[in-house]
């Protein structure tokens, strides 16, 4: 038995269809979902959203594994998979998101995380206890608030991300206990409280931090 298929057509008026992997209305090459449903109840989503600026809410849902959707037009991801204990990939266009408070915390199977985080201005909490990710590279140049990003993400060993905008980096990798690599602009950083807390492993730090006033 191969996985069912359902693909949701435009979101602004089309049908859905769950037999054969085609719209029946909209232009699916425009505003699409794809849900790919496996035997054992869990799922993927692909699609591409290019027009769709609102919230998707998919808290907490431990049957989504992958997520692979273009949301170039999304203004705030906020809680979007929190919680969603299974999601083990998730890629995304996010271009002109600011907001990713929370995103994936709790995302424990997270392995692979790939988004244009270019816009993103706030990112509290974003991979908070996502204990298998191993590894984050990407540039963030318009964050201003790092706030507990990383916190307790045990397994992520090697950072390499443009900071050149963050202000907030109170407690940011707090609980890493086995990151051994950092390399990022700190220029701009004031608050770095506790960001390394218990970070024991960490041998390798390239950053500098001439704006630091709090680095207790």
């Amino acid at each position: 038995m191969s996985p069912s298929l359902r693909v949701l057509g435009n979101l602004n008026g089309g049908t859905s269809s769950d037999s054969g992997g085609s719209s029946g209305g909209g232009d699916k090459a425009t505003d699409y979902l794809k849900y790919i449903h496996a035997e054992d109840g869990t799922y993927s989503i692909e699609g591409k959203l290019p027009n769709f600026a609102n919230s998707l809410n998919f808290q907490n849902d431990a049957n989504l594994t992958s997520f692979n959707v273009d949301l170039p037009s999304l203004s705030s991801a906020n809680n979007m998979f929190k919680g969603c204990k299974n999601l083990v990939s998730f890629k995304a266009d996010l271009a002109n998101t600011t907001n990713i408070a929370y995103i994936v915390q709790g995302c424990s199977e997270l392995i692979s995380f790939e988004a244009d985080l270019s816009s993103v201005t706030h990112a509290r909490f974003a991979f908070s206890e996502c204990t298998n990710l191993t590894s984050f590279n990407g540039d963030l140049p318009s964050l201003t608030d790092g706030y507990c990003m990383f916190n307790g993400c045990t397994n992520l060993t090697s950072f390499n991300v443009d900071l050149s905008s963050m202000t907030n980096g109170e407690s940011m990798f707090n609980g890493c206990t086995n990151l051994t690599t950092f390399n990022g602009d700190l220029s701009s950083m004031t608050d770095g409280s506790s960001m390394f807390y218990t970070c024991t492993n960490l041998t390798s730090f390239n950053g500098d931090l001439p704006s630091l006033t709090d680095g207790y």
